[in-house]
């Protein structure tokens, strides 16, 4: 039997360029410049805070040691 996938379907409405910023690549072109209130609504809706760390202090979110 065929192994069903789920879809994250928050993470499907995101561009590629907000996926790489909330997983801290700097290949992520120029979102990391957009205002504080979008960066943070990003963060608050789409990022893994179990894995990374983010506050309007950091360039990239980065991750949790």
């Amino acid at each position: 039997m065929a192994v069903k996938r789920r879809l994250d379907k928050k993470r499907a409405a995101l561009e590629p360029n907000q996926e790489a910023w909330l997983r801290g690549d700097r290949d992520c072109g120029f979102i990391q410049y957009k205002s504080d209130d979008e960066l943070q609504r990003l963060w608050d809706e789409h990022s893994d805070h179990e894995t990374m760390y983010w506050d309007l202090s950091e360039f990239l979110p980065v991750p949790i040691r």
